[in-house]
């Protein structure tokens, strides 16, 4: 909940420092790419807190095998999806 947050916001800043030769295009928002733990932290922050920031610092997510848990299918079946 605090590691996501204080991450984007020092990525944030170290994007808009001057630099002679400047890599980076785009410098107004971040696409996250998350594997794995990542990729849940960046669920659970976005679920669970809710801020202007993520608005305002991210413009994608690319998300690949996130550890969550689905339960979608109810009833008796009782199927959970990973």
């Amino acid at each position: 909940m605090y590691d996501t947050p204080a991450m984007l916001r020092h990525i944030k800043y170290m994007i808009s420092q001057e630099a002679e030769e400047p890599f980076i295009r785009h410098p107004d928002k971040i696409v996250y790419i998350g594997y794995d733990q990542g990729a849940t932290a960046l669920l659970y922050a976005l679920a669970y807190k809710e801020d202007q920031m993520f608005h305002d610092y991210l413009r994608g997510a690319i998300l690949l095998a996130p550890c969550t848990k689905m339960n979608i299918l109810g009833g008796t079946t009782g199927y959970h999806y990973y």
